[in-house]
């Protein structure tokens, strides 16, 4: 459940940043000589590792919160 949740918040988070990234990019293409607003290898691999180590550190989490919640209930 913990990593669904933060499965979809890491998706919503890298589509918005994509998406504000192509904005901007195109704002500071007219601003630069010779840059193209769109390489698609340097946008994949920026968001690639965001979203890869993101997705590690929730699984290393998950891992290190090994707990039976029926205990967490029994002690409310």
């Amino acid at each position: 459940m913990i990593l669904v949740r933060a499965g979809w918040l890491t998706g919503t988070g890298v589509c918005n940043g994509l998406l504000l990234a192509f904005g901007l990019a195109h704002g500071v293409a007219n601003l630069l000589f010779e840059v193209r607003p769109t390489i698609r290898l340097i946008f994949g691999t920026h968001y690639g590792a965001i979203t890869g180590v993101a997705l590690l550190q929730l699984a290393s989490c998950q891992r290190r919160a090994k707990f039976d919640p029926m205990i967490a209930l029994r002690d409310e």
